[in-house]
């Protein structure tokens, strides 16, 4: 061979390309659990907002394999004991809506926590709307018919 340092080049070339080509980085693989936790539950975010002197957090997670979403709340100084909890739907950011999903039998304390999982059955909770942060969790007292904490489920 007459230029076998070229030929070298060319070679160490298409190998690069070649490995680079074959990498398996699952940047195509989509997505199967979402998880965001510490979102808060406020009066603030109640329609119309509410004043009052509870807080609240709560975590949440969807697997879209399994299709269930798992909600985890925490709460404290609701002005009473509360009489509903809900999952409401579909609604962003300042928007209220119907109640989709009841929790009332876990949530029972002015000042207390629960961890529930439910399934997205594309009818009471659909997966499109669920990813888009339409859905919200409330915690309604007797001072507060309409819900005194209220925390939007987002990821």
């Amino acid at each position: 061979m007459k230029y076998p340092a070229i030929w070298s080049l060319v070679l160490v070339l298409a190998l690069t390309t070649m490995t680079a080509c074959n990498k398996d980085d699952d940047d195509d693989d989509p997505q199967t659990i979402f998880t965001k936790n510490g979102l808060v539950l406020s009066g603030d975010q109640e329609v119309p907002a509410k004043v009052t002197n509870a807080t609240g957090t709560m975590n949440v997670s969807y697997d879209k394999s399994t299709k269930m979403l798992t909600l985890s709340a925490t709460w404290a100084n609701l002005s009473a004991d509360p009489v509903a909890a809900h999952i409401h739907g579909t609604a962003p950011r300042g928007e209220n809506a119907g109640v989709k999903v009841d929790f009332h039998d876990q949530v029972t304390t002015a000042t207390g926590n629960f961890n529930r999982s439910v399934t997205v059955d594309e009818s009471a909770i659909k997966e499109d709307s669920l990813l888009a942060g339409f859905y919200y969790f409330n915690i309604h007292t007797p001072a507060n018919p309409g819900g005194e904490l209220r925390g939007q489920i987002e990821f």
